[in-house]
């Protein structure tokens, strides 16, 4: 069989002439949409073309493929941009563009870090009956290739990448040439428009993160391959539990092995003590006993200092860890707020029960006026230093510790006082772990990290979102939920912003996507969601199954040693942010019914 080789545009494609061609396929109309389902995914093998060696796994979720794959650094913009339908229909020979702007959509001031004009074209080249085995040369490393022959599509695609900059509140090209060129082949299964192979070739410069600071420019020039191995696969507990034990075991081993003499576990980069109660609270929640040594160290490191907010909310979370009876979270449907109350205050050690006043004491004179927290007292309050605040009073509320109720409401005020309306309405209909259903016509809304920035983001919404949720059950607890013009505004909140998240939601960047700052705290975000899944008892927020969607793209990040590892290059926090969310660690909170009452 003879080989040709077709060169498009910066990639040399390597082709297979053979196979017959589809009737009549110059003429006929073809349908390109595929119809994959929200509660399912496409996984493809990736190969790295040059070196033909194996690089892991993509998965591509059936609510990326509807809207389109997010990015929140490089890495992704590849899949991104392999394919796009054409509005109508497509005729062999047939061109579609496409323009958009993508990757810091929002108008900040980061250096390095702007937004892209990114501007493609797709044709459909050729259509005939051929085996991807024969169409794409470099599926001879891979096993994993459908087999047998079928009615399958070429589309070509060139991307050009344009750095923007914000001048005066307005976009203008910051070059006179593309930044990124991205060379696509897409082949399509036509009987119903599935992405079964392709390749993506990027050259360029853009920027990437190579620490905690803002972001340099990287060099690029990269050629991968995907093959599909598994064309659809459902996104629930049952289906991701087995690949889930195994990377929550891997990842334990991995973040142990990062322990330090002195019981010490964190990135050189942020070495405080919350960072060491967040891995030990990911560890306890993944299994590890508290017998075992480096769960003791760990302990005894954080017992013997005092941070900041994060560091203070991070320590009383652990120490609630640690009282938590070992299988709560895989009996999370019978668990019971007030039972564990109960139980924990005759257990409790004196020890932590000192730690645990003292530090709930802290937080509680580092109240500012309005209701917020800062990384020290004085400080310009933020959203992200109040929720882990919120959250270790509330650990410490379930340890046995009295918190005064005008620090929930003044912490709920806050929240909603911060809330930022975007004039856009939308019906939102989520479903509910019970089964229930329930749908509403919301205001979408968000929230900012401080007042300092004009923008929502995820992270700050689902902080936002897990404020009301925990200064709400505290005050129904305490009886003092009476307020309707204040659980009318709670709840509007708390709609608007689900209505937000279920617009933007998505689990490969930090919505709305951005290579900028604050946006790629991405694990951080993540593990945001989860919280407002479990406080909240949703299955789905919208079509979006959180968990199976969040589950499955931390299931392909994983690393071969076990740690997850985003842009900012912070994997213990990332680690733990990542078995955080996989063990569903959250625990729920009464929720009012109807009429405003505790149920």
């Amino acid at each position: 069989m003879a080989r040709t080789f077709l060169l498009s545009g910066a990639a040399v494609l390597f082709l297979t002439s053979g196979g017959a061609p589809a009737q009549d396929a110059k003429t006929k109309e073809y349908d390109l949409a595929w119809k994959l389902p929200h509660d399912r995914a496409a996984v493809y093998e990736v190969w790295d073309v040059p070196t033909r060696t194996r690089k892991g796994e993509f998965w591509l979720l059936g609510c990326e493929w509807e809207r389109r794959v997010g990015a929140t650094d490089l890495r992704d913009i590849g899949y991104r941009f392999l394919f796009r339908k054409p509005k109508e229909t497509a005729r062999v020979g047939g061109d579609w563009d496409f323009k958009e702007l993508g990757f810091g959509i929002v108008p900040v001031a980061v250096p390095g870090a702007p937004p892209y004009e990114a501007v493609g074209r797709y044709r459909l080249r050729q259509v005939k009956i051929a085996s991807l085995e024969e169409a794409i040369k470099a599926a001879k490393v891979s096993k994993a290739a459908p087999k047998g022959s079928m009615e399958l599509g070429w589309v070509d695609g060139q991307v050009f990448l344009t750095r923007q900059s914000w001048v005066g509140g307005k976009l203008k090209s910051s070059e006179k040439t593309p930044s990124i060129v991205i060379t696509t082949l897409a082949i399509i299964r036509m009987s119903d428009g599935a992405v079964v192979g392709g390749r993506v070739h990027i050259v360029g410069k853009g920027p990437v993160y190579a620490s905690m600071g803002d972001p340099g420019i990287s060099k690029l020039d990269g050629e991968l391959e995907i093959l599909l191995q598994q064309p659809l696969v459902e996104l629930s507990r049952i289906g991701l539990k087995d690949r889930v034990d195994r990377a929550v075991e891997r990842g334990v081993r991995w973040l142990k092995s990062k322990q330090n003499a002195d019981g010490r576990i964190s990135d050189p980069v942020d070495g405080g003590p919350g960072a060491t109660a967040l891995a030990v609270q990911a560890l306890v929640h993944s299994g590890v006993p508290l017998e075992e040594d480096s769960i003791r160290r760990g302990y005894s490191y954080i017992s013997k200092r005092v941070g900041r907010t994060y560091d203070i909310g991070l320590q009383l979370m652990a120490i609630e860890a640690k009282y938590m009876p070992q299988g709560t979270l895989e009996s999370i449907d019978t668990y019971s707020e007030e039972k564990f109350r109960a139980e924990v205050t005759k257990r409790i050690s004196p020890a932590d029960k000192y730690i645990v006043e003292g530090a709930a004491k802290t937080l509680i004179d580092g109240q500012d006026n309005e209701g917020g927290w800062s990384y020290a007292a004085g400080g310009c309050a933020d959203l992200s230093n109040t929720q882990y605040a919120i959250l270790g009073l509330k650990s410490a509320s379930r340890l046995g510790v009295a918190v005064p109720a005008i620090t929930w409401r003044k912490s709920l005020g806050f929240a909603l006082q911060k809330m930022k309306l975007t004039g856009e309405d939308a019906v939102l209909e989520c479903i509910f772990k019970s089964g229930k259903t329930e749908g509403r016509k919301a205001q979408l809304c968000g929230w900012v990290y401080s007042t300092k920035y004009d923008d929502i983001t995820g992270s700050m919404t689902t902080a936002g979102l897990t404020i009301l949720a925990v200064c709400r059950s505290e005050l129904l607890r305490s009886k003092e939920w009476t307020s309707e013009t204040l659980q009318k505004s709670t709840q509007d909140a708390e709609w608007g912003g689900l209505a937000w998240l279920e617009k933007y939601l998505t689990f490969r960047g930090t919505p709305p996507e951005g290579l900028w700052y604050h946006a790629a705290f991405l694990y951080y975000y993540i593990y945001g969601v989860e919280r407002v899944g479990l406080l909240l008892d949703l299955q789905r927020i919208g079509q979006h199954d959180w968990y199976g969607e969040g589950a499955a793209i931390l299931l392909s990040w994983q690393r071969e040693d076990g740690r997850w590892e985003g842009p900012q290059r912070v994997p213990v926090l990332e680690s733990s942010f990542a078995l955080l969310f996989l063990k569903r660690t959250t625990l729920p909170v009464p929720i009012p019914t109807g009429n405003g009452k505790n149920p």
